[in-house]
């Protein structure tokens, strides 16, 4: 089984190739499977979704996947030391590349503690560019739901395999295809070009964000308690701006406060589309694959600004920015964009990215096997965000899971601007 990479799998590929390009999601487990009936899940996990049976080959300039002679899905079982050990092993895993040559593009680690019927961790590691933030939700949903139901059973007959599907530009609406579709392509580099110019002349003479060798992945776990999430979501409809839209206006705030110290000047953030709803016809769950899109805007932070007038001028960004097309068309120039600022290396792609996946729809128990929660991160480089943060509602408090580089910051410093994050939405509320 083959299929060429479509656009942005490619700019996935390209940005592993400079460092490392990893999704490692944690589930946290109590009354956990067993270890045999887990690795049986693992081997059914792997015959239902084809892109877990693929390793990556380049030939010149085109990548391929590719299912030839690709090994089991890695498991490593661990004996969980203490509550904190799975952030030790995630931040292992989002600094250490999966061997694509060989495949498979997943590993799996579990922390596992004797006797079994206490807390454990579940955690993948996945190359970004089979799973999106829905697969990643599909891949412990199937592997539960696989040891759940067959704690006797190691046969993976009755195993419903998946086809492969295309990248998600060829499931494209026809307006963003063909003439139409490079005529959108104009107007948006077009747009690209006068971005650039004025985000040269609004950051003349002011901070930069520092450029570095090299850099390693830390991680930052955050949540809200259900009060200040439930404030948060009421003053947010109240106020008719997305949640989406005030975090980023809360991360852009914090980071011009302690990062850049309250200096007026523009600033650039990632924002992270689910493309699966848009796409003709839509992609289902479960699908693995990268069907989403990341996007990049430049706006103007002033400390003296309120919270939600900066939230608002987001919306209004994002808003128009999808609504023209832009999560499509970013999606097929980020290659060449991942090329040029890996080669050039003079520069940081912008300043804070978030991710954002709203409430997560998950079951709170698996047979025996109950879910106490989930986190995801995804990794960065020395070219990347200076801050970045995935984020979800699960069981109504607000789940932050923040990532930082040891080159750009310490732990005390990225705690501060996670403090500072929390301070700025309290202070939102009561507005």
């Amino acid at each position: 089984m083959k299929r060429k990479l479509g656009q942005f799998e490619r700019a996935e590929v390209i940005s592993d190739e400079y460092y490392c390009f990893n999704v490692v999601s944690i589930y946290f487990l109590d009354q956990g499977p067993d270890k045999d009936v887990l690795r049986t899940s693992l081997n059914k996990l792997q015959k239902r979704h084809p892109l877990l049976r693929m390793k990556i080959q380049k030939k010149g300039n085109k990548y391929f996947y590719d299912s030839q002679n690709v090994p089991k899905i890695p498991l490593r079982i661990l004996e969980r030391t203490h509550d904190k050990h799975w952030e030790e092993v995630a931040e292992s895993d989002l600094n250490q590349r999966l061997d694509s040559d060989s495949g498979p593009l997943i590993r799996c680690t579990y922390l596992f503690k004797n006797p079994p019927h206490t807390s454990s961790e579940l955690i993948f590691t996945c190359h970004h560019s089979i799973v999106d933030a829905t697969s990643m939700l599909t891949l412990f949903h199937d592997t539960l739901s696989f040891c759940a139901a067959d704690e006797d059973s190691q046969s993976l007959e009755g195993t419903v395999e998946l086809p492969l599907l295309p990248p998600e530009e060829k499931f494209f609406p026809s307006a963003y295809r063909g003439v139409s579709g490079k005529l959108h392509i104009t107007r948006f580099m077009l747009r690209q070009i006068g971005d650039e110019i004025a985000y040269r002349k609004g950051t003349r003479g002011k901070h930069q964000a520092p450029l570095h060798l090299s850099g390693s992945c830390r991680i930052l776990p955050l949540k809200m308690s259900s009060q200040l999430s439930e404030k948060i979501i009421s003053a947010s409809r109240k106020k008719r701006i997305t949640l989406n839209s005030l975090f980023m206006a809360s991360l852009l705030t914090a980071v011009l406060k302690l990062v850049y110290k309250e200096q007026e000047l523009p600033l650039r953030y990632f924002t992270f589309a689910n493309l699966r709803p848009y796409l003709k016809p839509p992609v289902q769950e479960m699908n693995l694959g990268s069907y989403h899109s990341l996007a990049r805007f430049t706006i103007s932070v002033n400390k003296d600004k309120d919270i939600w007038d900066l939230a608002h001028r987001i919306n209004e960004q994002i808003r128009k920015g999808f609504h023209r097309g832009d999560k499509y068309i970013s999606t097929l120039l980020t290659p060449q964009m991942m090329k040029m600022i890996t080669r050039s290396k003079s520069m940081r792609m912008g300043t804070v990215a978030l991710s954002y996946t709203g409430n997560i729809q998950i079951p709170f128990s698996y047979g025996k096997i109950q879910i106490l929660g989930t986190r995801s991160y995804i990794s960065n480089f020395s070219l990347g965000p200076e801050y970045t943060a995935a984020l979800h509602l699960y069981n109504k408090e607000f789940w932050w899971d923040i990532l930082y580089l040891d080159s750009d910051m310490d732990h005390s410093e990225a705690l501060k601007i996670a403090k500072e994050i929390q301070t700025i939405l309290t202070d939102a509320t009561e507005q």
